[in-house]
């Protein structure tokens, strides 16, 4: 797999440096789309779990902290 990377990667540099700026930039564009796309994706489908999982770490960061705040209130001085 490092093997097609490797000839990928000198590829890449080759055509960047002999191609036309139009051409490679429009290629770049392209790719960038392919990297996005998935991820626009998975996104979008895991955003609810996401959502669940915020508001319940909102809920016991509020929980101790009231929690703490009452430590500190009913706490007897010496």
């Amino acid at each position: 797999m490092s093997i097609v990377i490797r000839y990928l990667s000198i590829g890449s540099i080759l055509f960047g440096s002999v191609g036309s700026l139009l051409l490679v930039w429009s290629l770049l564009d392209i790719m960038l789309a392919f990297i996005v796309i998935p991820n626009m994706i998975a996104l979008l489908l895991l955003s609810e779990k996401v959502k669940e999982i915020t508001v319940d770490y909102f809920a016991k960061r509020d929980q101790s902290r009231v929690k703490q705040d009452e430590d500190i209130t009913t706490r007897k001085l010496d």
